[in-house]
């Protein structure tokens, strides 16, 4: 009985470091699990927030008759009328231009 356990001694020493080595790669492989779930996640939200920039960028275009990367009150009254059916009225507008254009400049 004293003989097998010498015998076992060596084996069970091998297991337990092959059960320390398994664990080592289940951790390190639920890691990398976890980092490629964030990577999909984060891909799918930058190529929405690609896509509705485009939409956002096409809308831009489509009122921006004159293209000069800027919608002008005329542009401006006439997405708002499109796109929302609604007509900002004229005080507003000035209210509007006043912070999005302070002093005259172009907006």
């Amino acid at each position: 009985e004293e003989e097998a356990k010498k015998e076992a001694e060596p084996t069970q020493q091998l297991l337990q470091k092959i059960q320390i080595r398994i664990g080592a790669a289940r951790s390190a492989t639920d890691k990398e699990a976890l980092s490629f779930k964030l990577a999909i996640q984060t891909a799918l939200k930058k190529a929405a927030a690609m896509d509705e920039k485009k939409r956002i960028q096409a809308v831009f275009s489509k009122y921006d008759k004159d293209k000069d990367k800027m919608l002008n009150k005329r542009e401006i009254t006439v997405f708002s009328k499109t796109e929302y059916n609604f007509t900002i009225p004229d005080e507003d507008f000035k209210s509007i231009l006043s912070v999005l254009a302070p002093d005259g400049a172009k907006g």
